[in-house]
């Protein structure tokens, strides 16, 4: 259980950063009026995957219960699953980049920006993913 809600913790910290970073971006574009697509993209991206996966991780740390053996199989067996959604998206993100670069000649960067957001948060929530499954996959 010490495991689990340290894992559910580093996401929470994961989201709440995310949420904070691109709050800042969009503050400063907004400040500064600068406009940019790319990045106000990039913001939108990582405010929305933030507020999902700290809703998500606040949930789960609420409801923490000890797990038994079966339990700890089906908790393996979803990471196993999340962990293949985090390398979806980073393959999703990469689509996003490329056919937005290929179908605009780099015209237009808000895909790219929405893109690269998305494998960002595929990448850092793959990491938070495997390792917590590597731990989890070593009790069982």
């Amino acid at each position: 259980m010490a495991a689990e809600k340290a894992h559910l913790i580093r996401v929470l910290v994961w989201a709440l950063t995310c949420v904070l970073a691109g709050t800042a971006v969009l503050a400063v574009l907004t400040v500064r009026r600068w406009t940019s697509a790319l990045l106000s993209a990039f913001a939108i991206q990582t405010i929305g995957f933030g507020v999902f996966e700290a809703t998500v991780a606040a949930v789960a740390l609420s409801g923490l219960v000890p797990r038994d053996l079966s339990a700890a199989t089906r908790l393996e067996q979803h990471m196993r699953f999340e962990t293949g959604l985090d390398v979806a998206c980073i393959a999703i993100g990469v689509t996003l980049v490329l056919t937005t670069l290929a179908f605009t000649h780099g015209r237009r960067l808000g895909g790219v920006g929405a893109g690269l957001g998305i494998i960002v948060q595929g990448t850092a929530l793959l990491a938070l993913d495997g390792r917590f499954l590597a731990i989890v996959s070593g009790f069982i």
